[in-house]
């Protein structure tokens, strides 16, 4: 997570690897340990298995949410654009993220509402190969993109997944200038104490201006 700390302009880091590399008890393991420290701003978790949590169509909504809660001063901006469109919630995932995340944290910032400093600003979304089909996989991928691109708050996200090929071909267009990767291979120690090598970096993490 040196990548945080650094200050690099890259704002997404995808930490890949192989099933049964650790990424999803790594990712589990840093979202709680940045809930325990205020730092997350929210998260997401792909389950083939389950529900609502196997393709892409709840994934801005959940962040939405999550950020209102973290983030109280975009709630009215939230709110006013649920009430002047009463199907924004059901529209494309281009529409929601530009109108439920991008517009509120924009304004908010433009206002002088909030603070970078103030609030948590790390999005974990783990699991994307388990997220319906490869194309709405690649469609995730480019709304992170628009995200960093247009973003006024600067939000970080880390990405975790199987390294298949529809995501690492996205991954080696536009994308590769906004991400830094994290390879979980044979080389990484996935199987040490995951839980003092994350309270290690997230202590240097959390000192620094990136919260």
């Amino acid at each position: 997570m040196d990548w945080l700390q650094s200050g690099s302009d890259s704002k997404i880091m995808w930490m890949y690897g192989r099933a049964g590399a650790g990424k999803s008890v790594i990712a589990q393991s840093i979202a709680d340990l940045c809930s325990a420290k205020q730092f997350l701003a929210a998260s997401f978790f792909w389950f083939q298995t389950a529900r609502g949590r196997n393709d892409e169509t709840r994934v801005i909504i959940t962040l939405a949410h999550q950020l209102v809660q973290v983030i109280p001063e975009i709630c009215p901006l939230v709110e006013k654009a649920i009430e002047e469109d009463s199907l924004l919630l059901s529209r494309p995932l281009e529409k929601q993220l530009e109108e439920l995340i991008i517009k509120p944290l924009n304004k908010a910032v433009l206002k002088e509402d909030i603070s970078f400093a103030s609030h948590p600003r790390f999005i974990i979304l783990d699991g994307l190969d388990e997220c319906g089909t490869p194309s709405a996989q690649c469609r995730i991928l480019r709304l992170l993109l628009s995200a960093v691109n247009d973003l006024k708050f600067p939000l970080c996200f880390l990405v975790a997944s199987r390294p298949e090929k529809a995501i690492e071909e996205e991954f080696s267009g536009d994308l590769s200038l906004q991400t830094t990767f994290l390879s979980l291979d044979e080389t990484y120690p996935s199987d040490t104490d995951i839980g003092v090598f994350l309270e290690t970096k997230f202590k240097e993490i959390t000192e620094t201006d990136c919260r």
